[in-house]
């Protein structure tokens, strides 16, 4: 009996298409992969700012608790007026630099964040809110305007005080 030689063509190994297709594959799941890595990322940052917000939206919080119900800015609803830097609030007229914009967690350092108060009147009481907003990368900004790709984002708490 005669044995068949295998031609040198038919050598094994992968064929050129094979390579490819498996690269394409490779690249299409690479790019998933940094999609979520990237929407993992801005999760972790917008969650980190929200906890920053609510720490400085705290502190101001119980500065108007602290203080005599006397020194309780008068009712100014339905317009949100910028909370003045801690140290700044007995300024007769406050400038930018005396309020909080721009502000970090601690209330005087340069941060994203912005905090106003609202004052109204309640049952005999005061009712204030307090709110810290920021901007922060939208993921779905359609539109080529630079603001598109940003949403501001807020925290806000309420307490009521009675004299």
């Amino acid at each position: 009996m005669s044995r068949v030689k295998p031609s040198p063509c038919r050598q094994a190994g992968f064929t050129i298409m094979e390579v490819l297709m498996t690269m394409l594959v490779l690249t299409i799941s690479l790019v998933g992969l940094t999609a979520l890595q990237l929407q993992s990322i801005r999760q972790v940052t917008d969650t980190r700012r929200a906890g920053e917000a609510l720490r400085l939206v705290k502190a101001v919080i119980e500065g108007y608790t602290l203080i005599d119900y006397a020194r309780i800015p008068p009712p100014n609803a339905p317009n949100w007026m910028t909370q003045p830097k801690r140290g700044h609030e007995n300024v007769a007229t406050p400038s930018t630099d005396d309020l909080m914009i721009g502000v970090g967690v601690d209330g005087r350092s340069v941060g994203p964040f912005r905090v106003q108060y609202l004052v109204e009147p309640f049952q005999g009481g005061m009712m204030l809110t307090v709110q810290a907003s920021w901007r922060s990368a939208d993921a779905h900004g359609g539109n080529t305007t630079s603001d598109a790709r940003f949403r501001t984002q807020r925290v806000t708490l309420t307490t009521v005080r009675f004299p």
